[in-house]
């Protein structure tokens, strides 16, 4: 992997000299430095290229950036799962099970970050609302950022769900609502593409409202079915 150095600074010489000092050292502080032999700006995002020791966690870097994928919306599933698992085979706490107590620790760590950020790249929506996290967007929990008529719309669904007696009429809704989802999807990609992410952000909020919706008819669904046996 790339050096702190390299990955953060422009390879032409002509722009490197017109950074300043203190942008470099700015930059430079923020290299990890080894626990143990106290060296600087490893090539390696998780072992120190001196001592060959697990560095510790990067809390701060992007999920995006510890995968190795690139900050987008339509990211690479292909290469999202090739990485993840090329980075769990380096850093799985049975690796490091004839280690010091501190490097067990740290793989610990490494090992539930990578996995958290590997779970939350690998579903759309909660891609979705960590891309706008990271431009400084949260989603609140409450609904004053929707529009209520999509409110009632939610409403009137959960009312169908709850007043369907027969598996007809669940797997009619749970086919409208999985169109639903798909339309949603489809514009939280279109509006991330254009860089309208106040539409995204909108998108977002609709397309939780809409799993929760279904993950409540698939429940129905079944509840159904284990009746009939």
């Amino acid at each position: 992997m790339a050096s702190c150095f390299f990955r953060t600074f422009p390879i032409n010489r002509g722009a490197t000299k017109s950074l300043s000092f203190n942008y470099f050292l700015r930059y430079y502080a923020s290299c990890p430095r080894c626990w143990k032999c106290s060296s600087e700006g490893s090539k390696d995002k998780f072992f120190c290229s001196s001592c060959g020791v697990l560095l510790k966690v990067a809390k701060h870097e992007n999920y995006f950036a510890l995968l190795d994928v690139a900050k987008r919306y339509n990211v690479d599933l292909v290469a999202l799962k090739k990485n993840f698992r090329s980075i769990q085979n380096q850093i799985h706490p049975d690796k490091f099970a004839q280690q010091t107590p501190e490097e067990k620790q740290l793989a610990l760590e490494w090992s539930a970050l990578i996995n958290k950020a590997y779970k939350t790249l690998t579903k759309s929506v909660d891609r979705s609302q960590y891309l706008l996290e990271l431009q400084g967007i949260t989603i609140s929990e409450d609904n004053s950022h929707i529009d209520q008529s999509f409110l009632i719309d939610m409403m009137d669904l959960n009312e169908s769900i709850d007043e369907a007696r027969d598996s007809e009429q669940l797997q009619q809704l749970k086919a409208r609502i999985e169109n639903l989802i798909q339309n949603q999807t489809q514009d939280i990609e279109q509006s991330f593409q254009a860089d309208d992410l106040e539409r995204a952000k909108q998108s977002v909020i609709r397309l939780k409202y809409l799993i929760n919706i279904e993950s409540k008819t698939k429940a129905k669904v079944l509840q159904q079915s284990l009746q009939t046996k």
